[in-house]
């Protein structure tokens, strides 16, 4: 079981809290849940998620206007 949501927050614990959050069991979407608070002795890993061609494009547009 795997959550994937947006970090808005987490404490020394690692205690963590996500928005958007969506529940996954082997690579199918259960369903969306929100808000979500999870508690440090339920966390067994972090990742980031992987990037979408829409994500690496519009990263590379903000890049070039900084420029």
């Amino acid at each position: 079981m795997r959550y994937k949501g947006t970090l808005v927050s987490f404490d020394e614990y690692m205690n963590i809290l996500l928005n958007d959050c969506e529940e996954w069991i082997d690579n199918t979407k259960k369903g969306t849940l929100g808000k979500v608070f999870i508690r440090c002795n339920n966390v067994l890993y972090i990742s980031r998620a992987e990037e979408s061609k829409e994500t690496k494009t519009e990263i590379q547009k903000d890049e070039e206007m900084a420029e």
